[in-house]
């Protein structure tokens, strides 16, 4: 699969929240995590704030970045990634908006939970990747909230009870001005 689908896809569960986008580079990771926290809490606590994956502070700009809002029991998230086309063919951008249901702790999205917002072949590849992905892990991906350093873990498994590849999301909450990173 191509690294920046794996990016899209692994955290579709939290991209859900995350719509969790991944550097290309990263490898699954067993990060370490402490008590589950309750998502409705962190997203309180970080009102206005955008959720960035792939922080970068030399640059000050993260490789995803998502906006979340939880609605009685659905969190609703809405990524953004850049994608630098092959060719010096610019950027494009894919849009994701994820409803994710929250049940148990966990925020957990099907298949039909997720769309793009584009109608160009990127995004409609990505869609059906990610959508691909839940339906090889059992119909439904679900993902956890952890604190982590500075940060937060959404961990992802299947509905299956299977780990999801690159299905641990390291990520931040910034301010409006870090800028988003096309790779």
């Amino acid at each position: 699969m191509n690294p920046m689908v794996k990016l899209s896809v692994a955290g579709v569960g939290a991209a859900m929240l995350l719509g969790c986008s991944q550097t290309p580079d990263a490898q699954p990771l067993a990060l370490v995590q402490g008590d589950p926290l309750d998502i409705r809490e962190v997203l309180v606590e970080h009102e206005g704030q955008k959720a960035c994956v792939g922080y970068d502070a030399e640059t000050n700009s993260c490789a995803s970045l998502v906006t979340m809002a939880v609605e009685e029991d659905t969190v609703r998230a809405h990524k953004t990634v850049a994608l630098l086309l092959a060719g010096n063919g610019g950027t494009q951008y894919i849009d994701t908006v994820t409803r994710s249901t929250l049940r148990g702790g966990q925020a957990c999205t099907q298949a039909q939970d997720i769309t793009v917002l584009g109608r160009d072949e990127m995004s409609a590849f990505e869609l059906g990747e990610a959508r691909s992905v839940i339906e090889e892990h059992g119909g439904s991906i679900c993902s956890r909230l952890y604190r982590s350093g500075e940060g937060y873990v959404f961990a992802s498994t299947g509905a299956d009870g299977s780990a999801v590849a690159y299905g641990e999301q390291r990520f931040r909450f910034v301010s409006g001005d870090a800028n988003l990173r096309a790779r």
